[in-house]
């Protein structure tokens, strides 16, 4: 089932970007209130780091999809 972003309008969301960071930022910026780079996480799978992603927190969501 697909997640519907929508339904998140009004709280802080967490995203967990794999790639393509900087134009993740300027794309959904304009739906958030402020942006919030939070540490990198390790991606692991039985103890083993497989990736690492960044961590962004998104702070209330005004509308979706991003204009």
């Amino acid at each position: 089932m697909p997640i519907r972003p929508g339904r998140f309008i009004g709280r802080d969301v967490l995203l967990l970007m794999p790639e393509h960071v900087d134009r993740a930022e300027r794309v959904l910026s304009p739906g958030f209130d402020a942006i919030d780079s939070l540490s990198p996480a390790p991606i692991r799978d039985d103890g083993r780091a497989l990736a690492e992603v960044a961590v962004l927190r998104r702070r209330n969501l005004r509308h979706w999809p991003p204009p």
